[in-house]
């Protein structure tokens, strides 16, 4: 929402809105953009508002939307609002389970160093340019397609890159077999189009395999793949790897981004930029090369003392694996700890043990409440259960509850901490900041 708000913005829209009193780091961007949040109890639906734009996680009979329906306001959901513009533009749409936002962010960071000016709008605010928004005067629309609640089946793309399907937001596809059907009925929507596609993925190669309209270019570690990632490591500090060509050539990459799931994403996206501009081959490997990530994706938060404080997005057993798997590849001897915040009822309960599991890579972790969010107050599994679970399979887990509590925990035993990774889609990443500048109240 607050990349789409700028983006308004910027087409010289007025543009005010509303949300609840927690803090969260998008309010930075929008602070930047002078665009006013109130909280929703006090913000004022009235007669002279041309539309609202609401996030599919309020229903109906949320105050401001019966407040518009009571003064014939026009509403549109967040996605519906976003495909007026993405649909009328060369739109590229990057989906899948994991790397969607790291991806949009690279291959927005790329296409304006290529200066081709485009529109983008980025799940997090991209390093190197300040935001997640771009308005560009090209006919090139980056957008992150969020998969959730099928919002994506509204977007008319030109190209779509999928990085990789793993069963998530149980809340709402209540099997696998829905959630991969949701992919291939959004392939389905590139007629005469191009699929980037992750042909490591078996689920992509059969839904791409399947629709014999697209124009598919293939990456991966397959050895078959138009654009084959190999020999990947991490060496002094970076990810280094190669990518054999179609044409029979090889790039040697050295990323600033940790890790071969992050390699993997840079040769989705070479592949993507080779295609549309095949005579910049160099400049694209250049700005690959130079991206330095985005904000909440092993992000470096600061240090204090000996302890290097780190924050990460991940939410989804896979996502947490492979970033604490390139932590310890990156940081090999040192005492890692873990502040995770579970992200949603459903999801820890529908993926409990791969939860449980996912932490072996690390000396300690320490587990907050489950975040709760506006379609999900309550459920069925509990922090204490899932500590429980991860001490059964050998991993030095420990309940906190709380942030502050986390912090309290935490505080005597930062000279035994080299590394401390705040990880988790909620606000966990406050933890990691209340520990380095003791900001409060949480």
């Amino acid at each position: 929402m607050a990349a789409l708000a700028v983006i308004l913005k910027k087409h010289g829209i007025t543009v005010c809105g509303s949300d609840v009193t927690e803090h969260f780091f998008t309010d930075a961007l929008l602070e930047k953009e002078h665009i006013v949040i109130e909280n929703f109890l006090q913000h004022d639906i009235h007669e002279g508002i041309d539309a609202i734009i609401y996030s599919t996680a309020y229903p109906i009979d949320h105050p401001e939307r019966i407040a518009a329906t009571t003064y014939h306001v026009p509403s549109y959901s967040y996605p519906e609002a976003l495909a007026m513009f993405f649909n009328t533009s060369f739109g590229i749409a990057v989906s899948g389970s994991h790397g969607k936002t790291t991806t949009t962010g690279m291959l927005t960071y790329v296409f304006s160093r290529l200066g081709t000016n485009p529109t983008a709008l980025v799940g997090s605010e991209v390093r190197q340019l300040g935001t997640n928004a771009l308005v560009g005067s090209s006919e090139y629309f980056i957008l992150e397609a969020d998969e959730y609640q099928n919002k994506f089946l509204l977007y008319d793309p030109k190209i779509i890159l999928i990085t990789n399907i793993d069963y998530d937001h149980p809340d709402f596809f209540k099997t696998l077999e829905e959630y991969v059907q949701a992919f291939r009925l959004f392939v389905e929507r590139v007629k005469d189009g191009i699929i980037i596609a992750n042909w490591d993925d078996p689920y992509i190669r059969s839904i791409v395999a399947s629709h014999p309209g697209a124009h598919v270019i293939t990456y991966g570690s397959h050895e078959k793949c138009d654009y084959r990632m190999r020999d990947c490591r991490i060496e002094e500090g970076v990810t280094r790897y190669s990518i054999d060509t179609r044409s029979d050539s090889t790039i040697d990459m050295s990323l600033n981004l940790l890790g071969c799931h992050n390699a993997q994403n840079a040769t989705a996206v070479f592949a993507l930029c080779q295609t549309l501009f095949p005579e910049r081959c160099v400049d694209i490997r250049n700005a690959i090369c130079e991206f330095e990530g985005t904000k909440r994706r092993f992000e470096v938060m600061g240090q204090i003392g000996t302890t290097l404080v780190i924050d990460d997005y991940g939410h989804h057993p896979t996502e947490i694996k492979e970033t604490l798997k390139a932590a310890r590849q990156r940081f090999s001897g040192k005492n890692i700890w873990c502040v995770f915040g579970p992200h949603t009822f459903s999801r820890t309960e529908k993926l409990f043990d791969e939860f449980a599991s996912s932490f072996s890579a690390i000396d300690a972790v320490y587990v907050l409440d489950i975040y709760t969010s506006a379609r999900e107050k309550t459920g069925n599994i509990t922090s204490q259960d899932l500590v429980d679970r991860m001490n059964m399979y050998g991993i030095n887990a420990h309940y906190a509850g709380s942030k502050e509590r986390a912090v309290e925990f935490l505080k005597p035993h930062l000279s035994e901490i080299d590394i401390l990774i705040t990880i988790g889609a909620g606000d966990v990443w406050r933890v990691g900041e209340n520990i380095l500048y003791g900001k409060t109240p949480f």
